[in-house]
């Protein structure tokens, strides 16, 4: 008989637990993703977790973010990488081309005797670091693209 009450008193408890348990709400909050946060990296939100215990003060909310991939830049930590078109007269001679960054566009001088597959670096044009603030470095490929038509001035 003793363990029967003792059985009527937790489940009695659970219930009046359940019924003061915390309701769920909806709370639309704005929250400033610092630049330079990675996939997989977590922002702290104060005061915007589950409530305390007793009357304590919120915790905190951990947002886990996930970036999506861009068209034209590939991440690898800081730096970006990217490539960039350039026809065979350009690669041969030389040639100043612009760039997409991610400040907007920036012009890059191509050297003469430029092989498709070499790559340019633009110092401190990459992703900022989430920790101090150092901005990576941005590499762009240079792939060579061979016209299919010839142009009406060297056909014969």
């Amino acid at each position: 008989m003793h363990a029967l009450r003792w059985h009527w008193k937790t489940s009695h408890r659970v219930q009046e637990l359940w019924r003061r348990r915390p309701r769920a709400s909806t709370e639309t909050i704005d929250v400033r993703i610092p630049a330079g946060v990675a996939s997989g990296g977590r922002v702290r939100v104060p005061g915007k977790g589950n409530a305390g215990t007793m009357g304590a003060p919120a915790g905190d909310l951990y947002l886990i973010v996930e970036v999506r991939p861009h068209p034209f830049f590939e991440r690898r930590g800081n730096d970006l990488y990217t490539r960039v078109p350039v026809t065979v007269s350009e690669a041969t001679l030389g040639a100043k081309v612009e760039v997409p960054t991610i400040d907007g566009r920036s012009i890059v001088r191509i050297p003469p005797g430029t092989n498709s597959g070499s790559t340019l670096r633009l110092r401190e044009k990459g992703v900022p670091s989430a920790r101090n603030g150092a901005r990576g470095d941005q590499y762009v490929e240079i792939q060579v693209v061979v016209r299919s038509r010839p142009t009406s001035a060297f056909a014969t």
